[in-house]
C-alpha cells in the first residue's frame, strides 16, 4: 500500500510500568540522514536482534527504475555506537522496477515475506525468499486466496511464525475504505480465505498498516476513524479470543507515539525497539 506523503522514520522505546499503569514510550527520536532522505520513507521492520532494519523509500532517483517507478527495499545497519550506517538497497533479486517491500521476518531471521510484483506488473500479494550464506533465493510468491482489493490499495504483515498474514485492504465485506483481515495457515500448509476482523476493529474510514506481536495476542494499527490527534493515528487492541472477531476496544497510543500528522506503519521487536512512520514536521537529527 502506498500514500504519497512525505514520511520520516522515527524510534522510541516502550517499557511497562505496571499492569495498572499501562505502558509509556520515551520521546521518539528521529533517524538521520543514513536511513531518511528528502522521499519517502515507509514499512520500517527490524531485525530480532535490532542491527539491522528494513524500510521501503518511494519517489528516489536510486530505486531500481529510478525516481518514477516503484518502492525498493533499502537497509541499514547499526554500529557498536548505536548509530546506523547510510542505507543501501543493493538486495539483488529483491529489488525490481515495481514495488517491493519485506513484510515480515521469520523467526529464524533468514526467510523474508515479501510484497509480491516479481511475477508482472500489478500482480499483488506475497512472496518467500530465504538467506543463505548472504544469497537470497528467487522469491516465490505463496498461494493465499481472496486477496481482492476494490480498491487496489493493500498492506500486509507476515508474523515471524509464518502461519497468520494480516492484511488491509477494501474486501467485498469492508465497512470502509480499508479494513483489518487476517489469514491463516493451516496444519495441511494451505491458506484459508480472509477473515474481517469485525466492527470493533474496523470502522467506515480506513484501518491499515497492522501489525501483530510476537505472543499473537495485541493488534496496532492506524486509522483516521476515531477522532484521534491526526490525519492517521496509531491505537492497540487485544484478541480476547480464538476466533480472531473478538476485540478490546482500540486504544489511542496518544503522545508521543500520535501527534497531529500522519502516524502508521508501527512495529516492535523482541527488545522493545518501537519503529514506526510519521510526516510530522522537524529537521533530521
Amino acid at each position: 500500500m502506498i500514500r504519497l506523503t512525505l514520511i520520516f522514520l522515527l524510534v522510541g522505546y516502550y517499557y511497562t510500568l505496571s499492569n495498572a499503569q499501562g505502558i509509556a514510550y520515551q520521546e521518539p527520536r528521529k533517524l538521520a540522514k543514513a536511513v531518511n532522505s528528502g522521499a519517502e520513507e515507509t514499512m520500517p521492520l527490524i531485525s530480532a536482534d535490532g542491527t539491522t532494519l528494513y524500510f521501503s523509500r518511494i519517489l528516489f532517483e536510486e530505486n531500481i527504475g529510478g525516481e518514477s517507478a516503484g518502492q525498493d527495499i533499502w537497509f541499514s545497519s547499526a554500529g557498536e555506537d548505536g548509530a546506523w550506517a547510510k542505507s543501501k538497497n543493493n538486495l539483488a533479486k529483491l529489488n525490481n522496477k515495481f514495488d517491493n517491500a519485506i513484510i515480515g521476518i521469520g523467526d529464524d531471521e533468514k526467510t523474508f515475506y515479501l510484497l509480491n510484483s516479481y511475477k508482472k506488473k500489478g500482480k499483488m500479494g506475497v512472496s518467500v525468499t530465504t538467506m543463505e550464506n548472504s544469497i537470497w533465493s528467487a522469491p516465490s510468491g505463496l498461494n493465499i486466496p481472496g486477496l481482492e482489493s476494490q480498491s487496489g490499495l493493500y498492506g500486509f504483515y507476515m508474523h515471524p511464525l509464518g502461519n497468520i498474514l494480516m492484511i488491509s485492504m477494501e474486501g467485498a465485506n469492508s465497512s470502509g475504505k480499508e479494513d483489518i483481515y487476517v489469514c491463516l495457515k493451516g496444519d495441511d500448509g494451505k491458506w484459508a480465505e480472509p477473515i474481517n476482523l469485525g466492527s470493533t476493529i474496523n470502522s467506515e474510514a480506513f484501518e491499515i498498516t497492522p501489525f501483530l506481536d510476537a505472543e499473537t495476542n495485541k493488534l496496532y494499527f492506524s486509522t483516521d476513524g476515531r477522532n484521534g490527534l491526526g490525519s492517521a493515528d496509531v491505537y492497540a487492541a487485544e484478541r480476547l479470543d480464538d476466533t480472531w472477531t473478538n476485540w478490546s476496544h482500540p486504544e489511542n497510543l496518544k503522545k508521543p507515539i500520535n501527534s497531529v500528522g500522519f502516524d502508521a506503519f508501527f512495529s516492535l521487536n523482541r527488545s522493545g525497539d518501537v519503529f514506526f512512520a510519521s510526516n510530522r514536521s522537524g529537521e533530521l537529527n
